[in-house]
Formats: C-alpha cells, sequence, structure tokens
C-alpha cells in the first residue's frame, strides 16, 4: 500500500510542477547526450590511432653482396622475434616495378631508359609491422646489430608521438 501511495504522490506533484519536471527531465537528457558524443568521438580516436599505428612500418634493407637465399634467411631469424605482427618481403625487381608505376605514371617511355639496368638492383628489403609501435626504436636497434643489414628505416619520433597519443588518451 505504501509503494501506490508513493507512486500516486509522485505523479500528484509531477502534474503540478509540470514545468520543474520537464525542465529536469531536459537537463538530464542534455546530459546523457553530451556524454555519449563525448564517448563516440573518443572510441573513434582510439580507433583512428590504432589503424594509423598499424600503417606504420619498419624497412630493413641488406648489404648488395647477399643473395637472395641470404636474405631469407636473415628473414626467417628476424620473422621468429614475438613483437613482429607482419612481415613481407620485397625483392628488387618488385622495388623497382612499384618505383616505375609510382613515379613514371603517364611517362613510360621515360622508364624504358632503364630496361637493361635497374637502379634498385641490391635493394631486396623487408617491411615490418609490429604488434607495439613503442618497441620500435629497440626493435630497430636489434635489427641493426643482424650482420649483413645495411639500413633500417624507421621513425622514432612518430612511435613516440603515437605512445604519448595513447597514454594521453588512456587517462581519459
Amino acid at each position: 500500500s505504501t509503494f501506490w501511495y508513493c507512486i500516486k504522490e509522485g505523479m500528484k506533484n509531477i502534474c503540478r510542477n509540470i514545468w520543474f519536471s520537464l525542465a529536469s527531465v531536459a537537463t538530464i537528457s542534455a546530459c546523457i547526450f553530451l556524454f555519449c558524443l563525448f564517448f563516440s568521438i573518443i572510441a573513434n580516436i582510439r580507433y583512428m590511432v590504432k589503424h594509423v599505428e598499424s600503417t606504420v612500418g619498419i624497412t630493413v634493407l641488406f648489404d648488395e653482396n647477399l643473395t637472395e637465399q641470404d636474405i631469407q634467411g636473415l628473414g626467417e631469424i628476424i620473422h621468429q622475434r614475438p613483437e613482429i605482427r607482419e612481415m613481407y618481403y620485397i625483392s628488387a625487381e618488385d622495388a623497382w616495378n612499384s618505383f616505375k608505376e609510382e613515379y613514371f605514371a603517364g611517362h613510360e617511355e621515360l622508364a624504358e631508359g632503364f630496361a637493361e639496368d635497374n637502379p634498385l638492383a641490391g635493394s631486396a628489403s623487408y617491411v615490418i609491422f609490429l604488434n607495439d609501435i613503442s618497441e620500435q626504436v629497440n626493435f630497430a636497434a636489434y635489427l641493426q646489430g643482424i650482420s649483413g643489414v645495411r639500413q633500417v628505416n624507421y621513425s622514432s619520433t612518430t612511435a613516440a608521438g603515437f605512445s604519448s597519443f595513447n597514454k594521453m588518451l588512456g587517462a581519459l
């Protein structure tokens, strides 16, 4: 009986103070809307940052005197590391074909001058994507210590920027 009495009195008071009731409902609705909007913006930013992080890779170039088998052997050694999410090989011919398509698009006759001479010969490489971008600097140092590795291309500033941005988003 007390429950039904409270319900009846509550409805009477809502009807008596209709403007205050509507103002309260509008205020709560606006707060919920703003919270959901803020949450969706943060969730989208986190998703975009994770997506961009997954496209930042490390390129490993090898000494020109190494054979294809030597490079494949080094690739197998590198691929055993637990930090690696994805890794793929780019041969010197593939690198040259990609370069031609990108820079000589529409002017294929210019690329014909290099028909017998591949300027990217000896440019076989691996492109490596890591599970966690914050490990990029340490992993690049490991790669530079491998015998036969000529050059390691990576962006320490990008990795540091994404890591600090993720820490900031994690605090929200």
